[in-house]
């Protein structure tokens, strides 16, 4: 604890002395200590509660995330290496839920959805390029099994950063879902090498 002259002057050497020794006390830290404890368990909380009224209030999965949420295909699906963030998806999935990020848990639940749709091998030809103009890509309506490059994906998300999508957050999320559902069903053209530690 920092006192300055300021303090001793407005205050006084006995009171400060007396808080000093009271602040020294072992059972005051401990009691500070349980109430950060507990204070940080009811922030958790909160944040949970806001992600389970987020997705109950989804129209797609609203109904039906907590069914998929116990399904073991869908458990066994989260414990996969992302494609794009090259994490498990349960420990993404974790993360939003935790911070109250409930529109990102929706992603994930709708990526495991779509990739649950697509059979293996079933891929697309061919692709359409995003060149970032409004509507260039729309998976629904152009082509739902696209293959995506890292280019495009990059590309996209420098256009989010710069605003490009300020105007445009339906179309933003669209293509958002469309990118995680490609790299769960593996229509990634050129994924990131899987890294692994070698044995010591």
């Amino acid at each position: 604890m920092t006192v300055t002259q300021e303090d001793r002057d407005s205050y006084g050497d006995e009171i400060i002395s007396d808080i000093k020794r009271f602040a020294a006390r072992p059972e005051v830290d401990q009691q500070l200590n349980q109430m950060q404890v507990e204070l940080n368990q009811m922030k958790t909380q909160a944040a949970r509660d806001q992600s389970m009224r987020i997705l109950d209030a989804d129209p797609e999965i609203g109904t039906t995330w907590r069914k998929i949420n116990e399904a073991d295909s869908f458990i066994k699906w989260c414990r996969e290496i992302d494609g794009l963030s090259n994490q498990p998806r349960l420990a993404l999935l974790q993360s939003a839920f935790d911070a109250g990020a409930g529109s990102r848990c929706a992603v994930i639940f709708k990526a495991y959805l779509a990739a649950a749709r697509t059979q293996p091998g079933d891929r697309a030809p061919g692709r359409q390029p995003y060149d970032g103009t409004p509507g260039s890509v729309r998976p629904t309506q152009r082509h739902e099994r696209r293959i995506w490059s890292r280019a495009e994906i990059e590309a996209f998300y420098k256009d989010v950063r710069h605003g490009v999508f300020r105007e445009r957050e339906p179309e933003r999320l669209a293509m958002e879902r469309e990118i995680i559902a490609a790299s769960s069903s593996g229509r990634i053209a050129d994924p990131p090498l899987q890294l692994h530690k070698m044995p010591v």
